[in-house]
Parts: C-alpha cells; sequence; structure tokens
C-alpha cells in the first residue's frame, strides 16, 4: 500500500492512497477532543458527539446520519 502524505501550511495534514476504480473516498479524521478543550470549552467536544450520534431538537440522528448518507458519507 501506498500512501502521499501532504502537510499544509496550517497544519492539516493530508493523507492520500491512490486507488484503479470508479468510486471515491474522502474520510475526515478530527485528532481533537475533550483533552485538547480550554477552561471555557469544557464539554464541547462531547457535546458534538451527541449532536452527531443522537442528534438535535429538530433533526434525529437517523436524519443527520441519513444527510450524511445521502452526500455518500458512512
Amino acid at each position: 500500500m501506498e500512501y502521499y502524505t501532504h502537510t499544509l501550511n496550517n497544519g492539516i495534514r493530508i493523507i492520500h492512497k491512490p486507488e484503479n476504480g470508479e468510486v471515491g473516498y474522502c474520510g475526515v479524521i478530527i485528532n481533537a477532543g475533550s483533552r485538547d478543550e480550554d477552561e471555557n470549552e469544557h464539554g464541547m467536544a462531547h457535546f458534538i458527539e451527541h449532536v452527531v450520534f443522537k442528534g438535535t431538537k429538530k433533526r434525529k440522528a437517523f436524519h443527520v446520519l441519513s444527510r450524511l448518507e445521502d452526500v455518500g458519507g458512512s
């Protein structure tokens, strides 16, 4: 397996693995969480996790995940 890695000026790393095929895949992995929160941000990472997996007042988790899948996400 051959991967290409590039780091942008802002520190974001892009990792690319060439594939032969008609389907493309893009994954976003955020290397951050509660350990990275400032004093005034406690709980923000956990809140975002719940929004994605449990939904919000306006959108149930099914709707969030369904919308992601509608555009090819998983």
